[in-house]
Order: C-alpha cells, then structure tokens, then sequence
C-alpha cells in the first residue's frame, strides 16, 4: 500500500512479470555470459578484464551449462 492506503499495483500500474530464460536467444545468453565473467573478474577467478583467448569457447560453455540448469520458481515470502 502506498501512503493514502491504495495498492501499489493499481490503476496504471502493473508487477513485473518474469522472463523464461532462452539460451537461443542472444540477449538472454549475453546477460548471462556478462554477468559470468563479471562475477568471475570481481572474485578474482579469472585475473584480467580482458577477453580469454577460448571466448567463444566460454560462451558455448555457459550456453549449454544453462540448458541443463534448473531454476526453482521464486515463491515471496
């Protein structure tokens, strides 16, 4: 509720609805690869911010990593 007792999602606006991941699509597999390597470059897994010579390599890595993962469905509390 917002400070005059109304629901927030009301009138106009509407809760965000979640995405299905799809590893085919290059803009899920790019958020995904990204945010890999930047997890990787801040815990110091992989050294340097530079690109591995095995990027693509990497990339199909991760792609078929994520085909086989199972996501549980996110339950509020």
């Amino acid at each position: 509720m917002d400070q005059y007792g109304a629901l927030f999602w009301s009138g106009s606006k509407r809760p965000p609805k979640p995405i299905e991941y799809d590893p085919e699509n290059p803009l899920h597999l790019g958020f995904v690869v990204s945010a890999s390597f930047l997890k990787a470059y801040t815990s110091s897994i992989i050294p340097t911010e530079h690109k591995p010579q095995d990027f693509q390599q990497q990339v199909q890595h991760i792609k078929e990593f994520s085909k086989k993962e199972e996501v549980p469905d996110f339950v509020p509390k």
